[in-house]
């Protein structure tokens, strides 16, 4: 007897769907720029995985735009935005980065049988 499947999906067809997609690097306009943020997509998944903690995490937002952006990027976003503002700002590219990686879900030992 040989056991044969049918993948759901293969890697091409995965890929396939993902250039579809098309997802982008969140971009946030102020003082007559354009903030560009990382683009988890092309980043290895630890490195992504790392960007998206510091959003759900309790660093501060400083710190999470000193991290996230260039020296001078970040300096404008500070220079310009109040404390609220930034943290609306972050609230935006967590929701934005969330529907291109998915929301973090419930650990396995959480659920039940």
């Amino acid at each position: 007897m040989t056991d044969t499947f049918t993948p759901n999906l293969t890697i091409g067809a995965l890929r396939k769907l993902d250039a579809a997609a098309n997802p982008q690097p969140y971009y946030f306009a102020i003082a007559s720029r354009a903030i560009l943020f990382p683009d988890l997509q092309a980043l290895p998944v630890e490195v992504a995985e790392e960007y998206l903690s510091d959003l759900e995490g309790a660093r501060r937002p400083s710190e999470i735009i000193d991290r996230w952006l260039s020296e001078e990027d970040a300096a404008v976003v500070k220079r310009e935005l109040t404390l609220r503002e930034l943290k609306v700002l972050l609230r935006d590219v967590q929701e934005y980065y969330q529907g291109l990686a998915g929301s973090p879900g419930e650990e396995y030992d959480s659920r039940t049988a």
